[in-house]
């Protein structure tokens, strides 16, 4: 009965991984990958019988990363870290950012036998971040390179803003105001 509670509940897990909206991948402890769901699929356009069974750092990750080796050198130690940002490439070589959270996969011993891997693919994230950098950076050019006063505060009235024409013509540093 026991055995059969558990099959169950490897059947409900397997489930779960392939109808959550993360890429879901199990790795023994050379790398191949024995477990994908379709979410991953979908994201790079490979099909399961076409990558079960490789290596996921020949497929999926880029040669210059560095990471298969650092990956055969650490997983059996347990030395891998737990939460890691790395690239992926689609089959087409698109670049993708996935932020993991990965779990060692053991036996009964607690001998690593590869790893369980949730990524989230955080690409748009990270360019809408870095171009909400750039705009914020361009912004501040111009605001510090205007000889007129610029000057902005917030809803409770504190100065946000104070650029070197405003301390020009009211004498007050932009430390002293902000």
């Amino acid at each position: 009965r026991e055995e059969e509670v558990l099959r169950e509940c490897e059947q409900h897990l397997l489930k779960m991984l392939e109808n959550i909206q993360l890429i879901a991948v199990t790795l023994d402890i050379q790398g191949n990958i024995i477990f994908c769901n379709d979410f991953l699929l979908g994201l790079t356009g490979w099909q399961r019988d076409e990558i079960l069974g490789t290596n996921w750092f020949d497929t999926f990750v880029p040669p210059e990363a560095g990471i298969k080796q650092m990956f055969t050198e650490r997983v059996t130690q347990g030395l891998l870290p737990l939460l890691f940002e790395n690239e992926i490439l689609t089959r087409q070589g698109e670049r993708r950012l996935v932020s993991w959270s990965n779990t060692y996969l053991r036996d009964s011993d607690g001998n690593i036998l590869g790893m369980n891997r949730i990524g989230t693919d955080i690409t748009e994230h990270k360019r809408a971040e870095e171009a909400l950098k750039r705009e914020k950076e361009f912004s501040d050019k111009i605001i510090n390179s205007s000889l007129d006063g610029i000057l902005a505060f917030d809803r409770d009235c504190r100065y946000i803003v104070w650029n070197p024409g405003m301390e020009r013509i009211i004498g007050i540093s932009k430390e002293g105001m902000l």
